[in-house]
């Protein structure tokens, strides 16, 4: 589905959708924007047709949304932790033993080779680190 989040929000709400009968169909229109459009550009015959899809689809939006949000969530979370990184491997005052620590703390999946971009220290200088680390703990 390709909807902004903005338009996803509106399809999640049920109560905008409408069903339209023109004498000889039955239409779906939802807000998208700031009033009703077309939705489903096939007619139904009946409207608990009409409604068995709308609520099939306003599901599937929520869906989406939740994906989109949690996804958004993830991403200002994954954000918020880089600038912790930076800032720390920024910090003059800190040896770079006492950086790779806190690093690892906040992120201990973070490979040689990343923290050796960070802290712009050759990789072979960040393995002699790490193994420090480890033998202490």
């Amino acid at each position: 589905m390709q909807f902004s989040l903005s338009e996803l929000k509106k399809l999640s709400v049920l109560s905008n959708h409408t069903i339209i009968y023109d004498n000889y169909d039955y239409w779906w229109y939802s807000i998208k924007d700031k009033e009703f459009t077309l939705h489903c550009i096939k007619p139904f015959d009946n409207p608990t047709e009409v409604k068995a899809h709308i609520i099939y689809w306003q599901l599937k939006y929520m869906q989406e949304l939740n994906k989109k949000e949690n996804y958004l969530d993830k991403m200002l979370n994954d954000l918020m932790i880089d600038v912790k990184i930076k800032n720390i491997c920024k910090d003059k005052t800190l040896k770079s033993k006492a950086k790779i620590k806190q690093v690892l703390l906040i992120n201990p999946n973070i490979t040689p080779i990343e923290l050796s971009k960070l802290l712009e220290v050759t990789k072979m200088a960040i393995s002699k680190q790490l193994k420090t680390i480890k033998e202490i703990c």
